[in-house]
């Protein structure tokens, strides 16, 4: 097996079926090849999912100029990051690790709180609570 570098590396083992998936952005993401991916997840059977980061845009929270024709919210972001986990956990089954590392999109969700200290440390805006991770078991 090739090295793999990063957080992957303690995730990944040789004798396991390993699926990783990246850079989806959603609500941006491509469905075609989304319908792709999960079809081949449902035939490869992987035990450990491994999610590389910005699976959420969170294009709304980005300090980077805005397109005004993109009308997407933080909470039409989520409810769709939401909605592709679920889908992922019932093709993946039960018995698979899934697993998520934070990529520079989701931390545009921690800079925004950083910029807004007084939201701070609230536990209900930890990535993990807003994609609710415990209700697909991650």
């Amino acid at each position: 097996m090739a090295r793999i570098s990063g957080g992957l590396e303690n995730l990944v083992k040789q004798s396991e079926k390993n699926l990783i998936i990246s850079d989806l952005h959603i609500p941006f993401e491509d469905p075609a090849a989304v319908a792709c991916m999960l079809d081949y997840a449902k035939a490869y059977k992987p035990n450990r999912v491994v999610i590389d980061g910005d699976l959420v845009d969170f294009y709304s929270l980005s300090t980077f100029d805005k397109c005004p024709a993109r009308k997407e919210t933080v909470k039409d972001e989520v409810y769709k990051a939401r909605q592709f986990l679920h889908e992922l956990r019932k093709v993946v089954g039960k018995g698979a690790d899934i697993h998520y590392l934070h990529g520079n999109h989701e931390n545009r969700l921690q800079r925004y709180l950083w910029r807004n200290p007084e939201l701070y440390g609230l536990d209900s805006l930890e990535l993990k609570n807003i994609l609710e991770l415990r209700k697909v078991k991650m």
